[in-house]
């Protein structure tokens, strides 16, 4: 990969984080603009990575901690001029892929996954060699019968009838007790990167994906946008540990069961750099969802 992609990467994702109406990297020597709508970050290279905005931003200290995070996440890159090309190397896909794999080994964890923060974007998955695509789940929960009649408004008035109540759950023989909690989410397209790898679209294991919707849902997911470090772990209905990166980006270890939290911490701490360096290598993905929310799943009404 050229580093004009992953210096096109920042620039995108800067502009996208902050919302600004423009960000662009200073050359060496030049003197960074000083006004009120204006927020920089210095490189360790003496230049300047500047956002421009059409108004004086609030918040300025909030906007200059989170330029100043993605411009340390892109220094490397950024330290070289855009036009220079890296050496040949293993597809990044593969060696991210291989890279959650010995994670989730290390872990003891059942899948590992990288999400987007911002954008139903997953760009890597231990279980699955599947390349960065855009993924919308519909998540369902079950209706009793007394729920759906609470909604229901009968055009005509009808005469009652004594019928024997069977509301309650929807039932599921193959669970464990008996009761469907949550449906599991439809299978979805999702758009592909072309990296040239002869990947299948494969889905995440829906153990995986259970705990993906889990973390979206998260309230705590607002100190990403505040610039701050997000750590998670949960052990009710969904065994996962999650640790952001690079602002936007969140580590998933999901577990089928108790896990060791230090363990699991530790090992994804060793292996994390290595998964920033190549996160931050895949080329941008602008994914178009289609968001859904509030739905729920309802069984059609018997008739009386």
């Amino acid at each position: 990969m050229e580093e004009a992609s992953v210096f096109d990467r920042f620039l995108s994702l800067a502009q996208r984080e902050l919302s600004a109406d423009d960000v662009r990297l200073l050359a060496h020597g030049e003197e960074p603009p000083r006004a009120e709508n204006v927020v920089l970050a210095r490189l360790p290279d003496g230049r300047h990575v500047v956002a421009s905005f059409s108004a004086a931003p609030r918040d300025r200290e909030v906007l200059e901690r989170r330029l100043a995070m993605l411009a340390g996440t892109f220094a490397e890159a950024l330290a070289s001029p855009p036009s220079e090309k890296t050496r040949a190397r293993q597809s990044v896909v593969t060696s991210l892929h291989e890279e959650l794999k010995a994670l989730a080994q290390r872990a003891r964890a059942h899948d590992v996954v990288v999400i987007d923060g911002d954008s139903p974007v997953v760009w890597g998955c231990a279980s699955v060699a599947a390349r960065p695509r855009a993924r919308t789940d519909l998540l369902l929960r079950d209706v009793s019968d007394r729920e759906l009649a609470a909604q229901d408004e009968p055009s005509s008035p009808a005469p009652l009838h004594a019928v024997p109540d069977e509301s309650g759950p929807l039932e599921d023989p193959t669970a464990p007790t008996g009761r469907l909690r949550v449906a599991p989410p439809p299978p979805v397209s999702a758009p592909m990167l072309s990296h040239g790898d002869d990947m299948e679209e494969e889905e995440e294991p829906e153990i995986s994906q259970r705990a993906i919707a889990a973390i979206r849902a998260l309230p705590s997911l607002d100190l990403l946008h505040k610039g701050k470090h997000l750590r998670h772990a949960s052990r009710e209905g969904s065994f996962h540990l999650v640790l952001s990166f690079s602002g936007i980006y969140l580590l998933c270890m999901v577990f089928d069961g108790e896990f060791d939290e230090l363990r699991a911490e530790r090992a994804a701490q060793d292996a994390l750099p290595r998964i920033e360096r190549l996160v931050l290598a895949l080329p941008p993905l602008h994914p178009d969802p289609e968001p859904v929310g509030g739905a729920i799943a309802m069984r059609r009404p018997r008739r009386r």
